[in-house]
């Protein structure tokens, strides 16, 4: 019973809610109905003064012939001052309708009336006033006839507003037929006509009325639809940028999902991966102040492959740091690729042979637009997994021009890959087949690597593996063609240190064990190392001592506040142009070169002996 009543009431509210919204609306039809029709009349009011002027200056010449002079103004006067003035009034009125409210309608609509009876009493009384004195009925009938024609006229103008039209209509209809009726039998047919005639207009007006009002109804509901549609689609395209909102907020959220889990994974990996040789290096080392001679060789032999794998590791996550962070720039240049490739397939033949494999080269004399460096270090990456994974069989390296295209493919002979595992063998730490994360195995950043250096050069990279039949890994690059002889093959170790003996080098290292290891190094290539911790330390000895160095390497950040570039700054004011280099840890979005010495090479620690003797002897 409760349900009932309660459906009932419900049913009541949207009943009474739907009536409330249909009597608002007719309300609001109302209102924008009357103000149309003051709108229409206010307007063609302030538009007839001309038309006024000149039927008022035709009646004048006219009548004037006929009738005195006293009688014509008597009647034309009147009529000239209300219409001169009315679109003053007019254009007033317009202006409080089109800004003001109903109030302001309604006022409107009275004024118009009370103007319409002015102007339909002097106009209906033209037949009274120049009959007076004016026997002559044809006369008479002219005034009446102009009388008709302005009620004919003035129909279009008050038709919108029924009661306006009706009654200025009658009072000028009315006046002149109540004379015709009055002059006798002689005059009752114009009165009748006349009559007739306002029956006519009325009808007339009343229809005009309607076909208004369905006009203004029509277009009242067309805007009403056309704002409905507009919020409509106002909704529409609300909905739509939210749920597009949405959907990016919860791609969004997937992608950081996705990233933190990456990150949680790589930092694990990544733990584990330091730790195992790190505890390898700490065990080892602490078993040299009791072990034997022979056994120190095996220790130390035990703690320089620790120290390798830790230098790997740390050398791979800084390149994925890198390229992560942008500071790897890309300088793409006609290169040719046989030299490249045939210098990586001599390098890694004796590691090949060592397994027992056979590495087969298979190059075109093919130039493609590339970074020479950066190419070098993927194809490195993938010869060297290729030959890590192949047991037995051999690995290819292969160039072929094809389409526009270079494609250098690394093929190897090895288990394969699976389909489903495909996607993440470019992962960092992703190894297939190293479920126990054996460093001898690697690190599993290769690849890794490998997929962002190509997405930096934007070189395609295609892997095609099938279990059991080895697999295919391809870098497509652009065809080019060479603007600029190649440069020459780097020296030798060997030839680089031979050239040193003898070379003065400073170096400011504000790590003691950096400091050892640096000066080491340049006594064993016979050079003269100048080693000191600060920049104000290496100035105030070089001028005690009288030096005059040959080259200074410096570190990056130092122990007084200073950096490398003001160490190069500060001994360049002893020793003009001298040549210098920094060594730094930092991330190159952590340090940026001064303009001033644009042309100081910037190392990323850990640096290679080669590496530095290469240099060295670049600048001796």
């Amino acid at each position: 019973m409760d349900s009932q009543i309660q459906r009932s009431n419900f049913g009541a509210l949207i009943r009474s809610a739907y009536w409330a919204k249909r009597l608002a609306e007719r309300g609001r039809l109302a209102v924008e109905s009357a103000r149309e029709s003051a709108r229409l009349r206010l307007r063609q009011i302030m538009s007839m003064r001309p038309v006024v002027l000149i039927l008022a200056t035709i009646i004048v010449a006219t009548f004037s012939i006929m009738a005195p002079w006293w009688q014509v103004c008597a009647w034309m006067v009147p009529l000239a001052i209300v219409w001169f003035f009315a679109p003053v009034a007019c254009k007033k009125l317009l202006t409080r309708i089109e800004q003001g409210n109903e109030h302001e309608i309604v006022l409107a609509q009275r004024s118009l009336l009370i103007l319409a009876i002015c102007n339909a009493l002097i106009v209906g009384s033209g037949v009274w006033w120049l009959g007076l004195g004016l026997p002559d009925e044809k006369i008479l009938f002219l005034v009446t006839l102009l009388q008709s024609m302005y009620a004919v006229t003035a129909l279009v103008n008050a038709s919108s507003h029924f009661p306006t039209s009706a009654v200025s209509t009658s009072i000028n209809l009315m006046s002149a037929a109540t004379y015709w009726f009055h002059t006798g039998w002689n005059g009752a047919p114009i009165g009748f006509a006349l009559v007739g005639l306002l029956v006519l207009l009325l009808r007339l007006s009343r229809q005009i009325k309607q076909a208004f009002d369905a006009a203004v109804s029509a277009r009242y509901e067309n805007q009403c639809l056309q704002a409905e549609l507009a919020v409509e689609k106002q909704h529409a395209a609300s909905a739509k940028r939210l749920e597009q909102e949405k959907q990016n907020a919860e791609a969004a959220l997937r992608q950081a999902e996705q990233a933190n889990l990456m990150k949680t994974r790589f930092l694990a990996a990544a733990s584990h991966d330091l730790r195992q040789p790190l505890h390898a290096l700490v065990l080892f080392s602490g078993l040299l102040d009791t072990a034997s001679a022979e056994q120190r060789q095996i220790f130390v032999q035990h703690i320089r492959h620790s120290a390798d794998s830790l230098n790997r590791l740390f050398g791979g996550l800084l390149d994925l740091s890198r390229l992560d962070a942008g500071a790897v720039q890309a300088n793409w240049v006609a290169t040719r690729v046989k030299p490249l490739v045939e210098n990586i397939v001599s390098e890694y033949q004796p590691k090949a042979a060592a397994k027992q494999l056979a590495l087969l080269l298979d190059v075109d004399d093919a130039v493609a637009v590339t970074d020479p460096f950066l190419i070098e270090r993927v194809l490195r990456n993938l010869v060297d997994n290729a030959i890590k994974y192949t047991a037995a069989g051999s690995v290819t390296v292969s160039a072929k021009r094809k389409d526009h295209e270079v494609r250098v493919a690394i093929t190897d002979t090895g288990i394969g890959i699976r389909e489903q595992d495909q996607p993440f063998v470019f992962d960092e730490f992703y190894q297939l087949h190293n479920p126990s994360r054996d460093s001898e195995k690697g690190a599993g950043l290769g690849l890794s690597i490998v997929r962002r250096l190509c997405d930096l050069l934007d070189h395609r990279l295609i892997l095609d593996s099938k279990p059991g039949l080895g697999t295919t890994i391809a870098v497509s690059m652009p065809m080019g063609r060479l603007a600029q002889p190649t440069i020459s093959d780097a020296p030798t170790m060997a030839e680089s240190t031979e050239s040193l003996r003898g070379m003065a080098v400073v170096v400011i290292e504000d790590d003691s064990r950096g400091r050892i290891a640096m000066k080491s190094l340049l006594d064993a290539w016979g050079c003269i190392p100048l080693v000191y911790e600060s920049a104000a330390e290496a100035v105030s000895a070089l001028q005690a001592e009288e030096m005059s160095p040959d080259v200074l390497i410096t570190d990056f950040r130092l122990a007084d506040g200073l950096n490398g570039f003001d160490a190069i700054i500060s001994l360049r004011q002893l020793f003009t142009d001298l040549p210098a280099s920094i060594i730094t840890g930092e991330s190159e979005a952590n340090w940026t070169p001064t303009s001033a010495l644009p042309e100081v090479p910037v190392f990323q620690k850990p640096v290679s002996a080669d590496v530095l003797a290469n240099w060295l002897a670049s600048v001796r």
